[in-house]
């Protein structure tokens, strides 16, 4: 009897090592399907934003077109801008201030003005070419 219980046992041994490895891969193959699963769950939901976010360009799309299509009005014309290939003229030349482009600036002196401070020498000297320039002036 102890060969048949050491071949009995033996037999057991060898199903359970059987059983131990499906029972890993069954557990491996539950893992990858829950990752599935989720993955599935993730891409539904990026498909669904991509669909809404077509209908959006599609809708923005057939605005433009209709917009182009539409027979433009002679009303919202701009006005002329001298200097372009215009005859009407009544177009003005205008700076950014919205003024005329050239401005009347009254210069009185064509010398600009030294910068006074930290060195009085410098001073002195720059004072004395200011009498200078007012006496030859007047």
């Amino acid at each position: 009897m102890t060969t048949e219980e050491t071949d009995i046992k033996a037999k057991i041994e060898a199903q359970q090592n059987v059983v131990d490895v499906e029972t890993k891969n069954l557990v491996t193959y539950e893992t990858a399907l829950t990752t599935l699963g989720t993955t599935i769950k993730t891409f539904k939901g990026h498909i669904k934003e991509i669909n809404t976010v077509k209908k959006e360009l599609e809708k923005k799309v057939n605005e433009t077109k209709t917009a182009l299509k539409a027979p433009k009005k002679k009303d919202d014309s701009a006005p002329p801008v001298k200097g372009k290939d215009t005859e009407d003229a009544t177009a003005e030349e205008v700076d950014e201030d919205g003024d005329e482009k050239i401005d009347n600036v009254d210069e009185t002196s064509t010398e600009t003005d030294a910068v006074k401070g930290g060195n009085e020498r410098v001073d002195k000297e720059l004072d004395q070419v200011e009498e200078e320039n007012k006496s030859v002036t007047t």
